[in-house]
């Protein structure tokens, strides 16, 4: 009933929006006009926000009736965003677009129709054949927001499907899976993935090659994967059905820190509209149910406070869904401790080299025995991983690029090293 609520919401504002726009460019103004990157982020700012704010129509009309914008800018930064299908459902058939610009957004609107049926089909299978093992699964990011909080299979797309399952678990699932066709990506050594990351890639060939990536812990950071309390986020889950196949998908709760934490720690300099749109869609559609102090308190237990403050603030910044002023004022306000203060500068030192992901990895590894496999691992990756990871035509270049691997390596430590020296020297100079 709710879905319905705001589906029929979406197209009233919708409706109003392209009756008043409608009239100002009947007289040509449907015509390219050279405009600039920022204009046309604007725009698309100001249609996302019809979802969430019947003000923004007014702004909508201000910006479409007297800001010229070039129409090509428009489609390159909703198709860099991964926004070209999300728009055209907003817009389509409502005489608001050049015709050229609307072909473009609905080539795009059925490709993604297309392909996310297919994933959620494939997914559908893989889960049924988990199921059967007894091996629970939650499904994450795309696929379970499409299934949740989303009006429409189409509108927002997938390159892969994530789930979540019990490590104890993964091996057992690999194997399941392999016998339906996915293989694992090379990794640097067998087990490394399993040892040292949050996740492993599964490719499953055909004419539309699938990406199917297996998780056991929520985030890549060594820290979180000891510290962060996965059974609250496992009890928070509820049940799903993908194409009439059970399984899980985390509670908004869960789902809010989640994405958080994954905009924040994984993406922070970079966030993509259509994560902030994620965060603002679960935020808009479950509305006054979610339990903003179990958010808070869970994020202060998780060690996910600035994740929280950050992700927050960003969508804000960008989007307006309806959050109690009160809330985000308290979001604002919650003490940061120093331990969550230095992991998370860790993770957001800006155009982080290779040498510093290896660092603040090696870092945050608990114990010495891990350090040492760790750094092992990435110095000695086995030869097949360096054939694949470099392109190599030949067995007999092999050692050659061992060589060129930790001249990369050195390089990008120095980098790291001089980075630190000019930093601790600008504070000296203060």
């Amino acid at each position: 009933m709710a879905h319905q609520v705001k589906i029929a919401s979406l197209q009233r504002a919708a409706g109003s929006l392209c009756h008043h726009i409608k009239m100002s460019l009947d007289a040509g103004q449907h015509a390219v006009i050279l405009g600039n990157q920022a204009a046309a982020k604007q725009v698309i700012r100001t249609l996302l926000n019809t979802r969430f704010d019947d003000n923004a129509l007014h702004e909508a009309h201000a910006v479409l009736t007297k800001r010229a914008f070039d129409w090509d800018a428009f489609l390159a930064e909703a198709a860099t965003e991964k926004l070209m299908p999300m728009l055209y459902e907003m817009l389509a058939g409502r005489q608001l677009l050049p015709p050229m610009v609307e072909a473009t957004l609905k080539e795009a609107y059925r490709y993604h129709a297309e392909r996310n049926l297919f994933l959620i089909y494939e997914l559908g299978l893989a889960l049924d054949r988990l199921s059967q093992a007894g091996i629970a699964a939650i499904v994450l990011k795309g696929a379970a927001l499409l299934e949740t909080v989303y009006e429409s299979i189409a509108v927002r797309p997938m390159l892969d499907v994530d789930i979540l399952i019990r490590k104890e678990l993964v091996p057992q699932a690999l194997q399941i899976l392999a016998e339906d066709g996915y293989r694992q990506d090379i990794e640097p050594h067998s087990g490394a993935a399993f040892a040292f990351e949050n996740e492993i890639l599964l490719l499953k060939a055909g004419i539309e090659p699938i990406q199917l990536e297996i998780h056991w812990h929520l985030f890549d950071s060594p820290y979180y994967q000891q510290h962060l309390d996965l059974d609250w986020f496992w009890q928070q889950a509820r049940p799903l059905a993908i194409d009439r196949n059970k399984s899980l998908v985390l509670g908004p709760e869960a789902q809010i820190l989640h994405l958080c934490g994954h905009l924040a720690l994984h993406h922070s300099f970079e966030p993509s509209i259509l994560w902030l749109v994620d965060l603002a869609e679960v935020v808009s559609c479950y509305g006054d149910d979610i339990d903003w102090e179990l958010v808070m308190e869970q994020a202060r237990a998780s060690q996910l406070v600035l994740s929280l403050q950050r992700s927050i603030n960003q969508m804000l910044a960008f989007l307006r869904p309806s959050i109690p002023s009160s809330i985000v004022r308290q979001i604002r306000s919650m003490p940061v401790d120093d331990l969550e203060n230095r992991v998370f500068s860790m993770h957001h030192e800006p155009d982080r080299s290779v040498g510093h992901y290896v660092w603040s990895d090696f870092v945050l590894l608990p114990n010495w025995r891990q350090k040492t496999r760790f750094l092992c691992a990435k110095l000695f990756p086995s030869p097949t991983y360096l054939r694949v990871r470099y392109d190599i035509a030949s067995a007999y270049q092999i050692p050659l690029y061992y060589i060129w691997h930790w001249w990369i390596g050195l390089r990008s430590s120095l980098e790291l090293l001089t980075n630190w020296v000019m930093m601790r020297l600008k504070k000296a100079l203060r």
